[in-house]
Formats: structure tokens, C-alpha cells, sequence
């Protein structure tokens, strides 16, 4: 990690002097524009600098750090965030005053495999869902925001478009990381759905 930092500081200073120079330029630019014109004349500012030379600009001064900070999401990012929608989704639920419509919107991110077999829902209630509502503060670092859990790792490591299955860690204080299994639902578009969890 300091090396990172070293990096993003050196970056930084480069950047920082980079501006430093421009602005003795257009100083000078300004200074010669005076020198030379007559003195009632106005003092001609330096031409605006194209949106696109500047996002170049700002591009190259980022690029060493290219390995240290992602400018774009991989594929395989963006899956592992529509899977851990679902976790947002039963912390959401779980946070609801109304327990009756959070359960609703509990059990609409379970997998169908799980709510389709008899007895299924009331044992979803009694066990998965009061452990959820009891527990649910001790995984959010602010209990108002269902999206502050941490990741302790995912298995598989990437995601492609084929895989159906994966487990998404949780960490939680003074327990080991806690899984939550998901899985592509086809009885609801191909979306990801919780098949296990242990919150």
C-alpha cells in the first residue's frame, strides 16, 4: 500500500508542477500581449484550453497510477455488483418498520428453489428472517445506509457472464466472514437470487 501512496503522491507533485508551468506561461503570454500593445488597448487573455485537451491532460497525469486506482469497471465488477444488489436489498428489507412488507421483500430476493417447497416460507420467517432483523446492525458500519457492509471475498474471484453460483463473504465483528450464496434465478429473468445465507 506505500508504494501505492508513493505513487499517487509523485503523481500528484508532477500534476502539480505540470500546472505550476502553465500558469508561468500564460503569465508570460499576458506580460509580452501588454509590453506589445498600446496602452488603452485591452490585455488579450490566453485562448480557453479545449475540454478535450484538458480530459488528455488529466488522462496522461492519472496514467502511471492506471494499476493503483481502476478508471473503469470490469465485467466481472459489474456482475459482483448486480449479485451484492440482492445483499443491498435484504438489508433494505430487513431495515423495514413495516416487518410484514420487509418480509414481502425478503422473500421476492430468495431463489424460487427456496420458497416453492411446502413449509418453506413459514420456516424462511421464523428462522432466516428473525435472524436477519435481529442481527442486521452488527454487518452495517451505519445502520441507516444498507450498503456499508464489507466484503471480506467472493469465491469465484471474477464473475463471467456464464457463471450462475456465488458466494459473497460478509464481515461481521468478532465472527468469522459470514457467506451469502446467490444464484441465477430463470423463473425470474435470469436475475441473481439468494439461495443460503447465514446473516
Amino acid at each position: 500500500m506505500t508504494d501505492n501512496n508513493d505513487a499517487l503522491v509523485q503523481a500528484i507533485q508532477a500534476l502539480t508542477a505540470e500546472v505550476g508551468e502553465l500558469r508561468a506561461t500564460i503569465a508570460g503570454l499576458n506580460l509580452q500581449a501588454v509590453e506589445g500593445a498600446p496602452a488603452a488597448a485591452p490585455v488579450a487573455a490566453a485562448p480557453p484550453v479545449p475540454a478535450a485537451a484538458k480530459q488528455a491532460a488529466a488522462i496522461a497525469a492519472v496514467a502511471p497510477l492506471a494499476d493503483v486506482i481502476p478508471l473503469e469497471k470490469t465485467a466481472s465488477q459489474r456482475l459482483f455488483e448486480e449479485a451484492e444488489a440482492v445483499i443491498v436489498g435484504l438489508f433494505l428489507a430487513s431495515g423495514d418498520d413495516d416487518t410484514e412488507a420487509g418480509f414481502e421483500a425478503f422473500l421476492q430476493l430468495m431463489h424460487t428453489d427456496r420458497t416453492d417447497a411446502p413449509r418453506s416460507i413459514p420456516s424462511l420467517k421464523e428462522f432466516n428472517w428473525k435472524a436477519l432483523r435481529k442481527n442486521r446492525d452488527r454487518y452495517l458500519q451505519d445502520p441507516a445506509d444498507s450498503t456499508s457492509f464489507t466484503i471480506g471475498r467472493r469465491v469465484p474471484d471474477e464473475l463471467t457472464g456464464d457463471d450462475r453460483n456465488v458466494k459473497v463473504f460478509l464481515e461481521c465483528p468478532q465472527r468469522s466472514p459470514v457467506p451469502v450464496a446467490l444464484r441465477r434465478d430463470k423463473r425470474q429473468d435470469d436475475a441473481w437470487r439468494v439461495t443460503d445465507s447465514s446473516l
